[in-house]
Formats: C-alpha cells, structure tokens, sequence
C-alpha cells in the first residue's frame, strides 16, 4: 500500500496539452505514490484516469473574490490531505498553490507549460510570479529558452520533456491521404487563421487537400465563419476534441502548427512519433526548435510568415522523397521522449535525487 501522499494541482483535466502530461504522468506514478488530483477550475476529465487516483474539484461559481476564495479552499484542502510533497501545473494555477502553501512547510514543485514571456497574460500576476516562485523547492521546464527566462530565480531549476504516450505505436501501411491536420486548441496563441489562409493557396495547386482542424476553444465560432465566408467549408473541417486520434490521423499526409508561442507542443511530437511529415512554427519559448532539426525530420517556418508556411507544404506535398525522409527520421524521438526515461526524471525530483 502507498504510503506517500502526492497532491497534484491543476487547472482542469480538460482537453489541453498539460493535461495529457498531467495524465500521463499520474497513472504512472500512482504505483509508487497515493495520488490526489486537484482540479481548482472545473471537473471536465478528456483524458483516462486510473480508478485508484482521487480526484477533487474545488471550482468557485461565484464570481466575486473568486481567487481569493479559490485560495482558501485549496489552502484546506491541502491541509486536510497532508501530502508530503504537491506538483503544480501551469503559472497561474502555481501562484495560487504557493500563496495556498505559505508555511504550510509542504515542498512544492512547480511546472512552467507555455512561454512565460506570455503567460501569464495579467500584470498583476506577472508580479505576483516574481514574489511567490521564490517559495517553490523546484521548477520544472521544458525547454531551454523557458530556463533562460527563469536563470535569475533563486530555486532549483530543471528541464523535464513531455513524453510520447506509449499508445502511439500506429504505422502508416499505405499510400498517405490528401488530408493535412493540425491539433490545437481554438485560441488565438494557435494562429489558425494564418494555417486557414496557406490552405486556400495551396488549394488553387494541390485541389484534391483537405484540411482537417481538431480541437476545440473559444474561437471555434470566428473560425468557424471566416471558413464560410471563404467558401471552404467542404474542404477545411472542424473536428472537434478526440481524445485518441491516431488511427485516424497516422496516414495523413501532413501535420502544420501554426502557433505564435508554444511550450513543447504534444501534437507536434505526437505527429513526428507516429511519423508524419510535420511543419511548425519556429515559436518561442523554443519546443518545436529543439523538437525539430530542419529539413531532416521536420520544416521549421518563421512565426506569422505565411508565404513560408505555403512554400513548406508545397516542398512537402510534391517533394516525395524528402516526405518519406522527415517520416522516418522523426520516428526517432520515441527514443529522446521516452516514458519511462521521463517519469524517471520526475521521480528523481519527487524524492530530491536530481543531480
């Protein structure tokens, strides 16, 4: 029986990229821990959580003084769980944690999942991030330019890499479909409009594509009106959230991210392990720079440049050859993103044995 009591903090357990992480992560360290899961935003799971993992939702409807009240029930929350060590996700969501811990003489680690310079979005919190990280035992990064940000902070700093879900095991074992993708959430930080306009240039050469977006966001109607308004809706579709997407996507001809900032994107990794010809954005905070090495197992395009982003799926949808070498090529990083290496690397903070 697990004798460790290991709380973790999130914003939801909701579609996102963290989440699947957040996922990950807990069905596989709940062999070694008693695990609770706290979600502080709302109870939405879009990911499999093993049964013997708590889960509790401590979200606010109110609308007034609502972090501050989030604050206090987590605060006893935590009191009443006593865990031995807590893992926080997002900057937001660690704010909250640490200013909820204060004295509580609990370790925490936090876990930075996007580009800092970005989020979060507000001042104040962006002052508050300054004050409380100082309070945190270890933070968790994924990506050099991320740890650069944070040289200057006076706590333990490590990168740790998403892993690939050892679900992703699907070969294309025929001719690859006229269908680019992307998954992303429908939100603004994705660009989606600039993959939206390449598209329909593409379109007037390579007629037979289509475009399939997957994802959900509050975007969703924008988008959904802007493809109308271009006469594109029998070629670009909105698919939605599918929580397990691979057998549908692995003998797609291309993936595309188009964002303006990532941390270490899962759907760009996700794509080079199922081996699927992939064009990203060179976005900070750098993941799919060091994801990528250009013109061997992917294309990197400069942020918000639509001609380059037309001029890469072009080289890719005529380009057989170089297809067929950045599919087998990207294959490799099931070796670099491996699970178990990467659950290792959190068990190794967990019980302060990272050198």
């Amino acid at each position: 029986m697990n004798t460790k009591k290991l709380v973790i903090i999130t914003g939801s357990m909701s579609d996102g990229g963290a989440e699947r992480v957040l996922s990950l992560l807990s069905n596989n360290l709940v062999q070694d821990y008693e695990i609770t899961i706290v979600s502080i935003y709302n109870s939405e799971v879009s990911y499999k959580i093993a049964d013997n993992i708590n889960r509790i939702n401590i979200s606010m409807k109110s609308r007034y003084f609502r972090q501050f009240k989030i604050i206090l029930k987590l605060r006893k929350t935590i009191i009443d769980l006593r865990p031995f060590k807590i893992i926080s996700f997002l900057s937001n969501v660690n704010i909250y944690t640490l200013i909820a811990t204060y004295h509580l003489e609990i370790p925490i680690i936090i876990s930075e999942r996007n580009d800092p310079n970005k989020e979060p979005s507000k001042f104040y919190l962006r002052l508050l991030r300054k004050v409380t990280y100082k309070w945190a035992e270890t933070l968790v990064l994924q990506t050099n330019q991320s740890l650069n940000f944070f040289q200057n902070y006076p706590i333990n700093k490590v990168i740790i890499r998403n892993p690939i879900d050892p679900y992703i095991r699907f070969t294309c074992e025929k001719d690859r479909s006229d269908t680019i993708y992307t998954v992303a959430r429908l939100t603004k930080q994705k660009n989606l409009f600039l993959l939206i306009d390449a598209f329909i240039e593409i379109s007037k050469k390579h007629t037979s594509y289509m475009l399939d977006i997957y994802g959900e966001g509050e975007l969703r109607n924008p988008i959904s009106d802007y493809i109308k308004a271009n006469n594109f809706c029998e070629k670009i579709q909105l698919k939605g959230f599918q929580e397990n997407i691979y057998d549908r996507i692995v003998c797609n001809k291309l993936f595309v991210l188009s964002s303006d900032y990532e941390g270490l994107p899962n759907s760009l990794i996700e794509a080079m392990a199922l081996g699927i010809p992939s064009i990203s954005t060179d976005c900070p905070i750098g993941g799919p720079g060091e994801l990528i090495d250009n013109f061997e197992n992917g294309i990197l395009v400069q942020v918000n440049d639509k001609e380059g982003l037309i001029n890469a799926i072009d080289i890719l949808l005529t380009d057989n050859e170089l297809s067929e070498k950045l599919s087998r090529n990207s294959k490799k990083i099931h070796k670099i993103l491996d699970l178990d290496v990467i659950i290792n690397e959190w068990k190794k903070i967990i019980e302060d044995k990272y050198a």
